[in-house]
């Protein structure tokens, strides 16, 4: 949608400048006022993945790892916020990428998926689907939610299946890990190829290249 605004807006594609540095200002503005977004995608992706038990003091894991009711809130805020963004910077004069935004936006999700489930459970007790955390210390690990939301937004986004289950291996190193991610990344890419081409196959419909 964002390019094909862009293909037709004069506006746009006339003062690539101003756009930019509106860009800058506003992508620093709302990332600064997210303890998430504060610090580079790098550092938050393995803030993200890591787990509360293993986890360095700072600012991102006293977010993460609180048991407050706003956590996962703001992590969905984060987000939509990181979503936007990288649709305008994507398409921008100056642009900033997909891959690693888009595993930031997946893992965001993820995370604040794993924190709800987490909640259920606790709030649950043993019964029912839960049965089976009886006697385990810690039955759900929302940081295995981020990764498997990481690769199922990258693999909704660029379509990419094998190469994207090895990327996450060799980020994470579990293997553990390399069935949900696979499950996750297939169902994307038949979630995606429903509705639409992925956005390099659109980029070239739209730009008119062969």
């Amino acid at each position: 949608a964002a390019l094909r605004f862009r293909a037709s807006s004069s506006l746009l594609t006339s003062h690539p400048i101003p756009e930019v540095a509106a860009l800058c200002f506003l992508t620093s503005l709302l990332h600064w006022g997210s303890a998430y977004l504060r610090g580079s995608s790098t550092s938050l992706l393995g803030a993200l993945f890591a787990d509360c038990a293993n986890f360095p003091a700072g600012e991102v894991r006293g977010a993460l790892c609180s048991d407050a009711e706003h956590v996962t809130t703001e992590l969905l805020v984060a987000a939509l916020l990181h979503l936007l963004l990288t649709a305008w910077t994507s398409t921008a004069p100056v642009p900033g990428g997909l891959l690693i935004p888009s595993l930031a936006i997946g893992g965001l999700m993820g995370r604040a998926a794993g924190l709800t489930l987490q909640k259920y459970a606790a709030a649950s007790g043993d019964q029912g689907f839960f049965a089976q955390c009886a006697g385990v210390s810690q039955c759900i690990t929302p940081g295995v939610y981020a990764i498997v939301g990481a690769a199922s937004v990258l693999g909704g986004v660029t379509r990419m299946t094998v190469s994207l289950v090895v990327i996450i291996f060799e980020i994470t190193g579990g293997l553990e890990y390399i069935l949900p991610v696979m499950g996750a990344v297939m169902l994307s890419k038949w979630v995606g190829d429903a509705f639409t081409h992925s956005v390099y196959h659109v980029a070239i419909e739209i730009k008119g290249y062969p």
